[in-house]
């Protein structure tokens, strides 16, 4: 049997609070200004407000990670356009893309977004 001191109770006590309290408090992060997909203007404030405090209900990181692997998608490459000789070159095997589920004039859509502002809606710290 371990016995632990009475400070490392409290460290340990202490870190698991941190640690729900970390999972459960993102706040949206600030525009991307992406051209692209227009991430910040396609989804209203309240609807970005509705889906962090959806995605902090889910409380811990293992629920949260399972959400996040769902929104993105792994795709493979299309096309490639390399500049050195194809032996020399490292080709990637996949490109992703991230979206998030809204509500738009009342039904659920996936709308896509850019890598930025998929980790600063749900990422950002």
């Amino acid at each position: 049997m371990l016995i632990m001191s009475k400070n490392e109770k409290n460290r340990k006590i202490k870190s698991e609070v941190m640690k729900k309290l970390r999972a459960t408090s993102n706040e949206v992060g600030s525009d991307c200004r992406c051209k692209r997909y227009k991430c910040f203007e396609v989804i209203s404030p309240e609807e970005r407000n509705r889906i962090i405090k959806d995605f902090n209900s889910l409380g811990e990181d293992n629920r949260q990670n399972e959400y996040l692997g769902g929104l993105i998608r792994i795709l493979p490459v299309v096309q490639r356009r390399s500049r050195k000789d194809p032996n020399e070159a490292k080709f990637n095997d996949s490109s992703y893309s991230y979206r998030l589920r809204s509500y738009v004039n009342g039904a659920l859509q996936d709308i896509f977004i850019c890598y930025k502002a998929f980790f600063k809606y749900l990422w950002y710290f």
